[in-house]
């Protein structure tokens, strides 16, 4: 299936940008076998397929713009989102799996990400990847980020700079009701800051969530994943049911 998408991703250090040549053909070849799609039954194969042709029908009308338009985004009959990394056009990952609060995105691009409550918790076809995270005790995004609260903490696994179970440290910064408008909707949201940091990798970061002011869904969010990577940002353009 020819896939008509090219994506520009800008890495912070610029000899790994030079070296990944993420034109279309490296998002395809560099996604053939990805181990978040694994995470899907066999028995969903059809239903996969039917979804990757969709998606790969219309995928031209997005190559072009920055952000995706209300239009794009109702073309596609599944909950989805735009995605994009830095200063990146934009792109749309569809919903391929869902359970409890765990969902897993893909694209005909051969891009995943799984997320947990907002949270991005693993991603493949991307430049560099978090293979893994584990949350230690409970994400405060599971609870709305509610009150402040006691720093918390999540072990990552980043294959590329073969480094596993590293320990990152979160603390609540600030949290403001604002509001944001998505295809056109204005929302009432929290947007909450938490400060991160990692002291294996040298790596200080901070990620944004806006999540419904009224029952936490995060519609928006800026999140750092990589050192070498710039801040993914996710918007939900149609939630799941």
């Amino acid at each position: 299936m020819a896939i008509s998408l090219t994506m520009s991703i800008r890495s912070r250090r610029p000899e790994l940008r030079a070296a990944s040549g993420w034109t279309r053909r490296g998002f395809v070849s560099a996604g053939l076998s990805l181990p978040l799609l694994a995470a899907c039954s066999s028995d969903q194969h059809s239903d996969e397929t039917a979804l990757m042709d969709m998606l790969g029908q219309s995928y031209d009308s997005y190559t072009h713009g920055a952000a995706i338009t209300r239009d794009q985004a109702s073309a596609v009959p599944f909950a989805s989102i735009g995605v994009s990394v830095g200063d990146s056009p934009q792109v749309l990952l569809a919903l391929a799996t869902q359970l409890r609060n765990a969902r897993l995105w893909t694209s005909s691009a051969h891009i995943a990400l799984e997320t947990r409550s907002g949270r991005i918790t693993r991603t493949a076809g991307l430049p560099h990847n978090m293979s893994q995270s584990v949350f230690s005790g409970s994400d405060p995004l599971q609870e709305g980020f509610g009150e402040q609260r006691a720093p918390y903490e999540y072990l990552i696994d980043l294959p590329d700079r073969n480094v596993y179970q590293a320990r990152v440290s979160y603390e609540m910064e600030s949290r403001q009701a604002t509001e944001i408008r998505i295809l056109g909707a204005r929302l009432t949201v929290i947007r909450a800051r938490e400060r991160g940091s990692c002291s294996e990798l040298g790596w200080q970061f901070s990620n944004e969530y806006w999540s419904d002011a009224k029952n936490g869904f995060v519609w928006r969010s800026r999140q750092a994943i990589h050192p070498d990577l710039d801040d993914v940002e996710i918007v939900v353009l149609r939630r799941p049911a």
